[in-house]
C-alpha cells in the first residue's frame, strides 16, 4: 500500500469516527454555542488566523465599521465551520495593529465577539516602523512561536474549510505518522504556499526565520539562485505552468480582492 492510499485510509477511518462522535453529541447535548465556546480545556492542535495591518480608526465607507472587518467576519465564519465539521482542535486568532495606529488592541466589542465563539486571541508586537505589505507577510511565521500547541494549522485569512481538517494534525502525529511535522503545499503557480501550512511550533525555528529574514530580504532577488539556493536536483519542482529551472514566479496578488481559498480535501 502506497503512501497516498494510507492517508486516504486514515482520512476515511478519521472522519467516519468523528461522523459518530458529531450524531452523539448531538442526540445527548443541550449545550449552547456560548458555553461549548468558554471550555477551558485546550487541545494540542491549533488553527490560526492572522490579521495585520489593523486599525480600528481606518473606517470603510459607508458602513463607518473598521477595514479589517470583513476579514474578522471570514475568521468567525471559518471557526464555526470547523467546530460544526467536528473539529475539536484550538482557533487561534492573531492581530497586529498598524505601525500608525494608536491603538494596541482591536475594538473591546470585537474581542467579546471572538471570545464568545471559543476563538483564542494572540497579539503580534506592532513593527518598529511602517512595513510594505510584501515584509508584513512574514507575518504568518509567528506560528512558530505558539509552542503550547504540537502541531499548528496556518490558515490565510480569507480561506473557507469546508470540512473539518484535524486528520492534517493526527496524520502527522503518534506513534506512526505518515506526514512530516511541517507540512507545506505547491500550488498551480508555486513550489510553495503560504495561504495554507502546517508546523511544529518552535521558538528555535523562530529564531532563525528572522534572521534569514534580516539577512536576505533586502538582498536583489535573482531569478536563477533566488535569495542563495539554485534549484537542482533533488530539489525540482514542477507546477502546471513551469517547472523547476528558475526561480519564476508569477504574480497573482491581483486576485487576492475576490480570491477566497476553499480548504475541502
Amino acid at each position: 500500500e502506497g503512501v497516498l492510499g494510507q492517508i486516504t485510509n486514515r482520512i476515511s477511518s478519521f472522519r467516519g469516527a468523528n461522523s459518530t462522535k458529531i450524531v452523539k453529541e448531538e442526540e445527548t447535548s443541550t449545550i449552547t454555542t456560548s458555553d461549548t465556546a468558554s471550555r477551558k480545556k485546550s487541545s494540542p492542535y491549533a488553527y490560526v488566523m492572522i490579521i495585520w495591518d489593523c486599525d480600528p480608526d481606518n473606517l470603510l465607507q459607508p458602513s463607518f465599521l473598521p477595514s479589517y472587518r470583513p476579514l474578522l467576519a471570514n475568521l468567525l465564519v471559518a471557526a464555526r465551520i470547523l467546530r460544526d465539521e467536528g473539529s475539536q482542535a484550538d482557533f487561534v486568532a492573531a492581530f497586529q495593529l498598524k505601525f500608525e495606529s494608536p491603538h494596541d488592541k482591536i475594538l473591546p466589542e470585537e474581542e467579546q465577539m471572538l471570545l464568545a465563539a471559543g476563538i483564542k486571541i494572540e497579539y503580534i508586537p506592532k513593527p518598529a516602523q511602517h512595513k510594505g505589505d510584501n515584509f508584513l507577510t512574514f507575518n504568518r511565521f509567528h506560528v512558530f512561536n505558539l509552542t503550547e500547541y504540537r502541531r499548528v494549522l496556518y490558515l490565510d485569512n480569507a480561506a473557507i474549510p469546508l470540512v473539518n481538517l484535524d486528520y492534517m494534525f493526527e496524520l502527522s502525529d503518534g506513534p506512526n505518522p505518515i506526514l512530516k511535522e511541517n507540512v507545506i503545499m505547491s500550488t498551480y503557480l508555486e513550489p510553495d504556499n503560504g495561504a495554507f501550512f502546517m508546523v511544529q511550533p518552535s521558538h528555535k525555528a523562530y529564531r532563525e526565520l528572522q534572521a534569514l529574514i534580516a539577512a536576505k530580504f533586502f538582498v536583489p532577488f535573482d531569478k536563477v539562485n533566488g535569495w542563495g539556493h539554485a534549484i537542482q536536483g533533488p530539489d525540482q519542482w514542477e507546477t502546471n505552468r513551469m517547472n523547476g529551472t528558475k526561480w519564476t514566479f508569477v504574480r497573482t496578488t491581483r486576485l487576492l480582492g475576490s480570491l477566497c481559498l476553499l480548504c475541502f480535501f
